[in-house]
């Protein structure tokens, strides 16, 4: 059976009217989704000034003016929340969206935001640790009439979740991340993962895909039963000696944690995974090749403005969708 490829709409954090804009927008022209960030600060240079807004309270909002696209966080950082609360939140989404919350959450990442709010940042390790066992505690909440769990980071006692989900058994898991420790979480417990990667090579994604379906058969689950999806950001060009120019100032301006640049050269741009860039029928065959070579099926997109996001709905949204 040929998979169904879906696109969504990454909405812009910070521009209250652009992001209303672009709502409507993705629910007008056919996106399947609609997602946001959660980050308290924006991951730029230190020291930047950018408004940030938090992610489940507009959500809620755009939930609200809204009839179709599902909402989908991108992704929820487990440390800022317990669990518990974050399962009685996703609930709460779940109805005032009528059954469209996407259930997407990750270890969290970006030092800076949490020292700048007080939160403790434990090591990578600790921080996988505890998405997975957040994500049990999330589903206990959802399944089962009086749910208990006792981790070594969350505990709950009896902790009711009433009225359940909308969604049955409970709305869908999306974890994002890469790193090997995380997709065994996504292999035993969710129904899709999410990468946004610009470090790992296609043939390394391809490869750790691999290993997180093994994980997927050995849990005893369908490996097809998680769908990789992808937050992609798309640099347009409007010719090939445009598009090459795009190319070598994404490879020099793409910069890891500590905003030193992380791609060789244009090329290492072009075949990044998260990374979408050239004209239209270079955009599409970028697609094409994560389609076919990662099984990637559902692409959220980061696009530079709301004029872009008609060109690609109209021209390279149809090849795929139909």
């Amino acid at each position: 059976m040929t998979p169904r490829i879906k696109f969504g709409l990454h909405i812009f954090n910070g521009d209250f009217e652009r992001a209303r804009r672009s709502t409507l927008l993705a629910e007008q022209l056919g996106y399947h989704s609609i997602s946001f960030d959660d980050h308290l600060l924006p991951a730029k240079s230190p020291g930047e000034r950018i408004a940030q807004f938090e992610c489940y309270t507009m959500l809620a909002w755009m939930a609200s003016i809204t009839r179709r696209v599902r909402l989908v966080p991108t992704v929820g950082c487990m440390s800022f929340r317990n669990p518990a609360l974050l399962a009685k939140m996703f609930t709460t989404l779940d109805y005032i969206s009528g059954g469209r919350i996407t259930v997407g959450v990750g270890a969290g990442w970006l030092r800076s935001e949490y020292e700048a709010y007080g939160y403790r940042y434990p090591s990578t390790a600790e921080r996988i640790a505890q998405l997975g066992e957040g994500v049990k505690v999330m589903k206990a909440m959802w399944t089962q009439f009086e749910p208990s769990f006792a981790g070594r980071y969350f505990r709950i006692d009896k902790a009711v979740n009433l009225p359940p989900p909308l969604q049955k058994p409970h709305p869908p898991i999306m974890i994002g991340g890469t790193d090997l420790r995380t997709l065994r979480i996504t292999a035993q417990d969710a129904d899709m993962m999410s990468f946004f990667t610009h470090t790992l090579t296609m043939a390394e994604l391809k490869r750790r895909l691999g290993i997180m379906r093994e994980l997927a058969a050995k849990a005893g689950r369908n490996p097809a039963d998680v769908e990789v999806s992808a937050m992609v950001k798309v640099y347009p060009a409007a010719s090939a000696a445009e598009s090459e120019a795009v190319a070598a100032r994404v490879a020099r301006e793409i910069t890891t944690g500590n905003f030193k640049p992380q791609l060789p050269d244009a090329q290492a741009a072009r075949n990044a995974p998260a990374l979408l860039i050239g004209t239209v029928d270079e955009l599409r065959r970028a697609i094409r090749s994560r389609i076919e070579e990662l099984g990637c099926t559902y692409f959220k997109l980061i696009v530079p403005s709301d004029e872009f996001a008609q060109v690609f709905a109209k021209k390279i949204m149809p090849e795929f969708t139909g």
